[in-house]
């Protein structure tokens, strides 16, 4: 059997990104409160982490211009808007986790990740090599204690 195609789509690579936290027991997303801050230093990682994948893209001999472009969406979506917060990146995680977290609305302090561990794993190992790996990378960097 040969493998899959790679296919870089945004709203896969969120569901692994979300799958790949719940693995790494990390189910809480912080918007306010005390652990907010350690929360935007997180995203703020993982968008240096996909600046250096963009430019590491850019700098190869024959360019993937479909990853690039999906690197650059990513990097959009990870990016914090005009006043320093991360509402595309929010929007995304809630919108495509709306069946499997619990939301406080309409003060909502935390997301909830709700998704069994075992269904997020088995969901991860399904992936496509590439997607899989650049989404355990993204959270590997999204749950180290940040600098």
């Amino acid at each position: 059997m040969t493998e899959p195609a790679e296919r870089w789509i945004t709203d896969v690579f969120i569901d692994l990104f979300i799958f790949a936290l719940v693995v790494r027991k990390k189910t809480e997303i912080y918007r306010r409160g005390e652990r907010a801050n350690t929360e935007r230093d997180r995203m703020y990682a993982a968008c240096k982490f996909f600046d250096a994948k963009c430019e590491e893209e850019k700098k190869k001999e024959e360019v993937d211009k479909d990853y690039l472009y999906f690197l650059l969406k990513i990097r959009a979506t990870v990016s914090p808007g005009l006043i320093g917060a991360f509402d595309d990146f929010y929007h995304e995680f809630v919108r495509r986790m709306t069946t499997s977290m619990n939301l406080n609305f309409p003060f909502c302090e935390s997301y909830s990740i709700t998704a069994d561990h075992a269904y997020a794993q088995s969901s991860l190992e399904r992936a496509t090599p590439g997607m899989r790996a650049l989404a355990e990378k993204m959270a590997d960097v999204y749950v180290a204690d940040p600098q």
